[in-house]
């Protein structure tokens, strides 16, 4: 049987009121972006307001909704996506709650987020989907970690945790850059043997090989699309023929972006012909840091643009569709 794609809303949680001179005074909204420009009156509620929203996704059908993690940056407010999946687990009933994902080499021990997704996966009647990731330049810049050892620290770190959620404790974890004595989680996740894990990247050979043979989801970072998602596709069937699998589409993700509109005409003339330059526009039309970390790709046109009534009726019926 055919299953139907897998729809999940990905939200950044941007910051929406820079001043309207920010590209003329500014050079970047990463890292050194001056935080005196947080105005912390006009902020109340603002992240009441981005919960709302993907609890909103849940309720008219998205399979899911995603979280991730960045620092220091006017893109993306969740220094902690874990806190907001928190508050998802208690206000949304059905879509998975996927933070893609938790920045294992900034953070002291990988033990503590086994033991924090766990609580996650409990608070969310088994909903999580475990995002790990080591992080990419302007992050670990952020926290002053050396990239190059990060990658090996990062794999550490992932199968510490697996082996935390899959095999009793307590027991001894002999590794290079977690020494543990006592591995011995509570609460253990309710997802046996344990949670779905995804893996972003972009098209990292070795990155795919260490996911491929693991088991877990190959999520593509990119914005590039058709021919290129074509040819990621195509590296990942083959890093999984080399290891003994074949390829499943519900191993592997990607990433859309979607200009929208009060109507038709409007979402489409947003989007019609433009590059997509990341974030291009923040929330209430206030633009956004554009120079040395924005992510770019090349232009694409829209299809046939969607009426927010019709989009609910599309996910209603695609809600309704066997798995």
């Amino acid at each position: 049987m055919t299953r139907p794609v897998q729809l999940y809303c990905w939200h950044f949680m941007s910051y929406p009121y820079l001043p309207a001179d920010f590209d003329e005074r500014y050079e970047t909204g990463w890292v050194t972006v001056p935080n005196r420009l947080w105005d912390a009156e006009r902020s109340r509620g603002l992240y009441q307001e981005y919960i709302d929203q993907l609890a909103y996704a849940d309720e008219i059908g998205f399979d899911g909704m995603v979280l991730n993690e960045h620092h220091q940056n006017i893109y993306g407010l969740m220094p902690s996506p874990n806190l907001i999946a928190a508050a998802l687990s208690q206000r949304t009933k059905r879509g998975k709650i996927v933070i893609l994902g938790n920045l294992l080499p900034l953070h002291l021990n990988p033990l503590r987020m086994a033991e924090e997704y766990a609580m996650l996966d409990n608070m969310s009647g088994g909903r999580l989907i475990a995002g790990f990731a080591p992080g990419s330049g302007p992050e670990t810049f952020n926290y002053d970690v050396p990239s190059a050892p990060s990658r090996e620290q990062f794999w550490e770190a992932v199968d510490l945790i697996h082996r935390a959620w899959t095999e009793d404790g307590p027991f001894a974890w002999e590794g290079r850059h977690y020494p543990l004595r006592y591995v011995n989680p509570w609460p253990r996740p309710t997802q046996q043997p344990h949670p779905p894990v995804w893996i972003p990247s972009s098209r990292s050979t070795e990155t795919l090989v260490n996911i491929a043979k693991r088991g877990y989801c190959y999520f593509l970072s990119s914005r590039s699309h058709g021919s290129e998602t074509a040819k990621s596709q195509a590296q990942f069937a083959k890093v999984l023929a080399d290891q003994g699998g074949r390829f499943d589409p519900f191993r592997m993700g990607i990433l859309m972006s979607a200009h929208v509109g009060e109507t038709d005409s409007g979402g489409a003339g947003r989007g019609q012909g433009r590059r997509v330059v990341f974030p291009q526009e923040l929330p209430q039309g206030t633009p956004a840091a554009r120079r040395p970390h924005a992510h770019r790709g090349a232009g694409h046109s829209l299809h046939s643009p969607v009426r927010i009534p019709q989009l609910s009726e599309i996910l209603r019926s695609h809600r309704a569709a066997p798995r």
